[in-house]
């Protein structure tokens, strides 16, 4: 008896998917043409007065779910509109840290009805010619705020105008707060050492202070909501800068814009006036006015 050879068919991975789908689809099909045979059990039920039911009317719920509130870690905030329980109907201009004023201060001017007697640096600055090193040591002070810092982070993307579309690789160092705190808090401190000890004792620095200040100009309530990053005190007041009279100056003009066009509008506000007295104890309490207050 011979034995007959049955060829090996190789399929290829194309064809194999498309035998594989045609079959599955024909089994579906010839499944789906059987038809249900009916035993004739739902007329012998029938017949025995035994009630014949649907699977959907028994599993058919006609309850009303119950709504369950979910109680969240965090409440919700109230909805900025009327409801809000710090609204307001009167409209409060607020000038925070990241308003940016017309002009610089040209609006800062006319807000606060302030007038410039002379603008820049004094012209002479005396300096006590027996303090040895003290150009060397505001050297060092720069150096090391600047370049000798171990802070590294990453710095605001670079910009060419000539490219605007150009992607600069981002650059890591410093941060300008961080140069500005460490220089300032510095020279502060080199300050201190190069003056007399009974003029340090009268004085004090604060950091991180938050201010508050509400007014009315022109029929118009306005408050001032800004941060001082490093305040100097001292138990004197500032000694008056001029003498003359400053009725002659006059203020800038901005017209037709308005002195409040860069402040917040806002309906949800509260007046708060945190620009508070400060008093510290050494060997009795005094009480310390504001000298320099510097931000940035």
């Amino acid at each position: 008896m011979t034995k007959t050879k049955v060829p090996l068919i190789c399929l290829t991975k194309d064809w194999f998917y498309n035998y594989l789908c045609r079959q599955i689809k024909t089994h579906w099909w010839s499944r789906s043409k059987i038809r249900v045979i009916q035993t004739g059990a739902e007329e012998e039920l029938r017949k025995r007065n035994i009630p014949v039911y649907q699977p959907e009317d028994i599993l058919k719920e006609d309850s009303v779910p119950e709504s369950v509130e979910v109680l969240s870690l965090k409440p919700e905030p109230p909805k900025r509109d009327k409801t809000h329980p710090d609204w307001k109907d009167r409209i409060c201009h607020i000038l925070r840290d990241e308003n940016v004023l017309l002009e610089g201060l040209t609006q800062a001017k006319i807000i606060t009805n302030t007038v410039e007697v002379q603008g820049g640096l004094p012209e002479i600055i005396d300096v006590n010619q027996s303090i040895r090193g003290v150009n060397r040591r505001v050297k060092e002070i720069i150096l090391s705020s600047h370049l000798f810092d171990a802070e590294q982070k990453k710095l605001p993307k670079i910009k060419d105008p000539l490219r605007p579309a150009f992607n600069f690789p981002r650059v890591y160092g410093i941060t300008q707060e961080r140069r500005n705190t460490l220089l300032i808090s510095k020279l502060l401190q080199l300050i201190e050492v190069l003056v007399e000890p009974a003029t340090v004792k009268n004085r004090a620095i604060f950091n991180d202070l938050y201010f508050s200040y509400p007014f009315e100009k022109n029929d118009r309530l306005i408050q001032f909501e800004l941060r001082g990053d490093t305040l100097l005190t001292s138990s004197e007041p500032l000694k008056k800068i001029y003498d003359e009279d400053t009725s002659s100056i006059t203020l800038p003009n901005i017209e037709p814009i308005k002195e409040t066009v860069t402040l917040n509008q806002e309906h949800i506000y509260q007046i708060r006036s945190c620009y508070r007295r400060f008093s510290i104890k050494i060997d009795e309490y005094f009480i310390l006015f504001i000298t320099t207050l510097l931000s940035y």
